[in-house]
């Protein structure tokens, strides 16, 4: 049913198995023991979102919980960033990390190092 798919759709967004390269819309189904159509109707309905975006939204948000918790991955280059969350290339990631926090990662991590410095003071 679709309250059972989205109780595991939820599930699956605690994890990072989405940062995975490449990772499909067949893969999530199998994960989910689901199928993509299933899936896609539940994403529109309750997250009116496509595959691609919500995946790109977890990306991007583990990302910037990884920044805000472990001050350590505010030293990384973006393309390393772009890595571990899964991106092909890290002008696709900027892009994705600007259309969605309207502010590119270099900006962001900028402005979480003022925040830092602010705080140490």
């Amino acid at each position: 049913t679709e309250e059972q798919l989205l109780q595991k759709i939820e599930e699956f967004e605690k994890g990072n198995v989405f940062t995975e390269k490449n990772f499909t819309m067949a893969k999530m189904a199998a994960l989910l023991e689901s199928n993509s159509i299933h899936i896609n109707y539940v994403l529109q309905k309750y997250r009116g979102k496509t595959f691609s975006d919500f995946i790109n939204e977890l990306k991007i948000n583990y990302i910037v919980r990884l920044l805000i918790n472990d001050p350590k991955y505010l030293n990384y280059k973006i393309s390393y960033l772009s890595d571990l969350a899964g991106f092909s290339n890290h002008s696709r990631f900027t892009q994705i990390f600007k259309k969605q926090l309207k502010i590119s990662p270099s900006e962001f991590i900028s402005d979480l190092e003022a925040k830092k410095n602010i705080l140490k003071k």
